[in-house]
């Protein structure tokens, strides 16, 4: 057996330099080696926690689309209504939300429309949605605002970003959606403003975005819609509204919540 003689000053152990380097190595082995081990917990506690809030994530998609699932058959069964669903909804805009009134498919105490309304309807009703405070409100306008002349859409915009904002101002707590101009049956619709709807949407959209708020695109309903339209091309049946734009938002704006 080999012992070390630690040579002593004053009754104080000296160590040779080689001495302490044993000893540091020794050292930092163990703290390696316990930096190690807590990194590894570390790691291990971040993948346990990844993993619960993955699967919560999921049964929260899950326990969704079961929900969505259940409302859009008793929707297909007559179970329930729209007029139910939508019963915090208020609907503002033009004729094309007058087709909810004249088919009296939701109620008139949830709607706020007029024919051939523009912005400056929106602009007069602003007090009276203020009053009804609603939990959804879904604005519809810009048919009757569309011009080709090159200041447009912006004019439009600008005066749209000035109400909206008040609204929010006042309606702190109100989903507020924007819904786009629906698309015409250019087969019969076929004045040269009527070429300027794709243009508008996109504005709207940019101009939600800027608010933070919500925009409803509707194009994506219309593909194979021509057989809703009426002879016009501009307005639409009432299977229109309920097999399609009222059941998309019911999906795309989660209203079943």
């Amino acid at each position: 057996m080999i012992m070390l003689i630690y040579p002593t000053v004053n009754g104080v152990k000296m160590y040779s330099s080689r001495q302490s380097e044993i000893k540091t190595e020794t050292d930092t082995g163990m703290l390696s080696s316990l930096s190690e081990g807590k990194i590894e917990n570390v790691r291990h506690n971040i993948s346990e926690v990844q993993k619960a809030l993955e699967e919560e994530e999921e049964k929260e998609q899950n326990q969704q689309q079961s929900q969505k699932d259940i409302i859009l058959n008793q929707l297909d069964s007559g179970e329930i209504t729209y007029r139910k669903l939508f019963k915090d909804v208020c609907i503002v805009g033009d004729s094309l939300m007058n087709g909810l009134e004249a088919y009296n498919i939701l109620n008139n105490s949830n709607l706020i429309t007029q024919v051939s309304a523009s912005l400056y309807h929106l602009n007069d009703n602003t007090d009276k949605i203020i009053r009804m405070m609603p939990e959804i409100l879904i604005l519809h306008y810009g048919l009757n605002n569309l011009e080709a002349g090159s200041h447009q859409p912006a004019r439009f915009i600008g005066f749209y970003t000035e109400i909206i904002t008040e609204l929010k101002k006042e309606l702190p707590d109100t989903r507020i959606i924007v819904s786009g101009i629906f698309p015409v049956d250019t087969s019969k619709a076929r004045a040269k403003r009527f070429g300027r709807i794709d243009d508008y949407n996109n504005a709207m959209k940019e101009m939600c975005n800027k608010l933070g708020v919500e925009f409803l695109d509707n194009s994506v309903i219309f593909n194979e819609s021509e057989k809703y339209y009426a002879s016009d091309g501009i307005h639409l049946s009432i299977d229109f509204y309920e097999k399609c734009w009222l059941r998309y938002i019911v999906i795309e704006k989660e209203i079943y919540k």
